[in-house]
């Protein structure tokens, strides 16, 4: 085995020329990105949670807020065509009373009387009516909650209540 001659003392070194950059090899290692730190710095701002509970929750508060729109709208014209039911009713009974009458109702009674009535009685039930309905229904659905809920936090109590 002979050994490999030294470099020849008169050849200067290879350097690469300042303006041309070698080509890269395919089978050179690449930069890989810097890592980064799996806990989050002491003062960076706290991370917002996570898009999918986030958009449950939207999806749940979107949908009780629309079943409450449409519980209230259903429940409004519900009570207005009750209100307007009544009315007619009204209307039809009181018509149906003065109609049998004798004369001297008419007689003793002006008619501009038996028309006031006529008016204020109708009057009452269309304007008062659905407020009242409306006031009454929701002061039920109160009393339902509160007890739903107590039956939930305290079911002994209502288990003495009932016995």
């Amino acid at each position: 085995p002979h050994p490999l001659p030294p470099p020849h003392p008169q050849s200067p070194p290879h350097t690469p020329s300042p303006s041309r950059s070698p080509a890269p090899s395919p089978h050179s290692p690449k930069a890989s990105p810097p890592m980064s730190s799996p806990r989050p710095h002491p003062d960076a701002p706290p991370q917002p949670p996570p898009p999918r509970r986030r958009d449950r929750y939207s999806f749940l508060y979107v949908g009780f807020t629309l079943g409450i729109i449409v519980v209230t709208f259903l429940g409004s014209l519900s009570g207005s065509r009750a209100c307007l039911e009544a009315s007619r009713i009204l209307h039809g009974r009181l018509l149906r009373c003065v109609l049998q009458c004798s004369t001297f109702v008419f007689d003793a009674t002006p008619l501009a009387a038996l028309l006031n009535r006529f008016g204020t009685d109708t009057q009452s039930v269309d304007m008062e009516m659905p407020g009242a309905l409306i006031q009454c229904l929701q002061t039920l659905v109160v009393i339902a909650s509160v007890l739903f809920v107590q039956v939930l936090i305290h079911p002994e109590m209502m288990l003495s209540a009932v016995l």
